[in-house]
């Protein structure tokens, strides 16, 4: 607080297995139930934790695209306990393609969105081709805005050092094989940089991933998301 930074709090399912949450769904009733209870409580203890230290704003949850379109009466009473407990600013956090599916945007104070876009398939783009490959997701963004008269923020936002980053740019797992390439990412923040930061509907986002561990983080020879340590640092 005293250097003036503020806190987004966003807890995350992380699902054993390298599975994605998703896709995480249930055929049993009994089962939607108990994931329910269980879900409601883990987010209303993080609700309450939230207010106690003066967290701006809070995500009641984190690319649960199945669970969303099966559920939604579940996200409507969630949000009424939330905002029993909470009286920050709320949020949801979509993945980039399901963003349009969200029933509760207008329950909330943010439309949050995984910015994992794929802008460009060659494993070297120019910036011509990036600018271009965020054309339509800023249309479907700004309409989202427009209909629910609410500011889009990126909950999540990052590129791999590495060859190809931007063509599936949620794609970046620990055994990747691709060539490390600190040109791809540091044009892939500079696109993002001029082409989304500037809208007036936009108002910023999390960057994906920095750790604590500054001084062993990232390097040259890292083709992680994290920008510590590598040539994008300096522009971010």
């Amino acid at each position: 607080k005293a250097k003036g930074l503020k806190v987004m709090l966003k807890p995350h399912l992380w699902i054993g297995g390298n599975g994605w949450p998703g896709s995480l769904t249930f055929k049993k009733e009994s089962a939607w139930q108990t994931w329910q209870e269980t879900y409601s409580n883990y987010i209303l203890r993080f609700a309450r934790m939230a207010q106690q230290m003066d967290v701006k704003i809070l995500t009641i949850g984190t690319e649960c695209k199945q669970i969303v379109r099966d559920r939604p009466q579940f996200w409507h009473s969630l949000i009424k306990q939330v905002k029993k407990a909470y009286q920050g600013k709320l949020t949801y956090q979509a993945n980039w393609d399901n963003f349009k599916h969200v029933s509760f945007w207008d329950q909330l104070d943010y439309i949050s969105v995984s910015g994992y876009f794929p802008l460009a398939e060659e494993k070297q783009p120019s910036e011509a081709t990036i600018a271009k490959g965020w054309e339509p997701y800023l249309a479907s963004l700004k309409r989202m805005h427009l209909a629910y008269n609410k500011p889009v923020i990126f909950g999540e936002f990052g590129y791999c050092s590495k060859q190809g980053a931007l063509a599936q740019p949620w794609e970046g797992g620990r055994q990747d094989p691709a060539a490390v390439n600190m040109q791809v990412q540091q044009k892939g923040y500079q696109m993002l940089f001029q082409q989304v930061w500037q809208q007036s509907w936009f108002q910023g986002g999390f960057l994906w991933k920095w750790y604590a561990d500054h001084s062993n983080a990232g390097g040259s020879d890292d083709n992680r998301y994290t920008p510590q340590n590598k040539p994008v640092e300096k522009l971010i």
